[in-house]
C-alpha cells in the first residue's frame, strides 16, 4: 500500500476506482482475488504515476461524497484501487491533473480493458512536512457506465500494458498517432461514450468514432447509402486488423442501430425484451474501436493508414497491405 505523499511531495492528485453494490471483490473466486491483490500491491506506471491500494481512499471518497442534512446512509461500495499522481503541476493551484497525465492513464486503460472507471472520486490531497493530510480538495467529475461489468478492473499485466502505452506516448520519438486528427477524434468519442449513461447515445458516439477513423472527410462524397456501406466496410476491416469476431450481419446491425437513434426511432428492443438488457454487440464494437486505437499508438505503420483520405482509401481497398507485403 502506498501513501498519497511521495518522498519529497506535499501534493498528490488521486482518482479512486470504486466497487459497486453488486460486486464484492472478496466474494470472487480465488484466481480473481489473487489478480486484484497483485494490482493493489502497486504498479508503477511512470516516475510520478502509480496505481494500487491506498490507505487514504476512504477519506477521499468521503470528501467527494454527496452530503445531506441528518442523512448519512451506510456506504455500499469500496475501493478497487487508486491512481496517484505525485507532484502534479501547480501544487498550490485549484486544478486537478492540469496536464491530464493522470486522466490519460485512465483513457488508455480503456484501450486495454474497457472498464466503467469514472471521475466521481477524484481529488487533490495536500500534506504537511510530517506527512499529515492538511486538506482534500474534491474535483468530482462524471461517472462512467460502459465497459466490462463482469470484471470492472485491470489486472497487473494489463496495467503494465498501459504503462507501455504511456511510455510510448511520452517518448522523445513521438508515435505517429499523436499527430493524427482522426486518432484524437475517435479517442474523444470513445471516452465520451464511456461516460454516457444512455445506451442509445453510446451507440451514436461509438459509431461516430468509427466514422472518424474510416469516413471520408466530412463525408463529402456519397449519400446516406454510401456512408452506410463505408461504415460497414470500415468496421469489418478494423475487425480483421484487430482480431475481433464481428461478421457482416453485425456491422449492418451496428449501422442500423446508430441510424435508428440519429433519425429519432430509438433503439429497437433487444431480444424482444423491454427495458435495459445486456447488449453484447455493443461491447464487441466498442472493443474493436478500443483495440484499433491501442494498435495505432503501438504501430506507426498501422497509424499511417489513417493519415489522410487517400491513405484510408488504400487501406480499405487492401492496396496498403499489398504494398507492405512487397517491401
Amino acid at each position: 500500500m502506498a501513501s498519497l505523499a511521495g518522498s519529497n511531495a506535499s501534493t498528490a492528485d488521486v482518482l479512486v476506482a470504486t466497487t459497486n453494490c453488486e460486486d464484492d471483490p472478496n466474494a470472487r473466486d480465488e484466481d480473481s482475488r489473487a489478480a486484484l491483490r497483485a494490482v493493489r500491491n502497486g504498479v508503477e506506471l511512470a516516475d510520478d504515476l502509480w496505481v494500487g491500494r491506498c490507505p487514504d481512499a476512504t477519506r477521499v471518497i468521503d470528501a467527494c461524497g454527496l452530503r445531506g442534512d441528518k442523512f448519512s446512509p451506510r456506504r455500499q461500495f469500496g475501493e478497487y484501487y487508486t491512481l496517484i499522481r505525485h507532484n502534479p503541476p501547480g501544487p498550490d493551484g485549484c486544478r486537478w491533473d492540469p496536464d491530464q497525465r493522470l486522466r490519460r492513464a485512465v483513457v488508455f486503460s480503456r484501450l486495454v480493458h474497457f472498464t466503467p472507471t469514472g471521475y466521481r472520486y477524484r481529488a487533490r490531497v495536500q500534506r504537511d512536512a510530517d506527512g499529515s493530510i492538511t486538506g482534500i480538495m474534491p474535483f468530482c467529475g462524471p461517472p462512467a457506465f460502459a465497459g466490462d461489468l463482469s470484471r470492472p478492473w485491470l489486472t497487473r499485466n494489463e496495467w503494465l500494458t498501459v504503462r507501455s502505452l504511456l511510455c510510448r506516448w511520452d517518448s522523445s520519438v513521438e508515435p505517429a498517432a499523436k499527430s493524427l486528427p482522426r486518432f484524437h477524434s475517435a479517442l474523444w468519442y470513445v471516452e465520451k461514450a464511456a461516460l454516457e449513461e444512455e445506451s442509445a447515445q453510446r451507440w451514436v458516439l461509438v459509431a461516430t468514432a468509427i466514422e472518424a477513423l474510416v469516413g471520408e472527410e466530412w463525408q463529402a462524397r456519397g449519400g446516406t447509402g454510401g456512408r452506410g456501406r463505408r461504415f460497414r466496410d470500415g468496421l469489418l476491416k478494423l475487425t480483421q486488423e484487430c482480431g475481433q469476431t464481428l461478421q457482416e450481419a453485425d456491422a449492418r446491425e451496428a449501422w442500423e442501430r446508430r441510424s435508428a437513434v440519429v433519425h429519432g426511432a430509438g433503439l429497437p428492443p433487444l431480444a424482444g425484451q423491454a427495458g435495459p438488457v445486456p447488449d453484447p454487440l455493443y461491447g464487441r464494437v466498442e472493443s474493436t474501436v478500443a483495440t484499433t486505437l491501442r494498435k495505432m499508438i503501438e504501430s506507426d505503420e498501422f497509424a499511417g493508414d489513417f493519415a489522410d483520405d487517400n491513405k484510408v482509401e488504400a487501406w480499405l481497398s487492401g492496396s496498403a497491405d499489398a504494398e507492405r507485403s512487397e517491401r
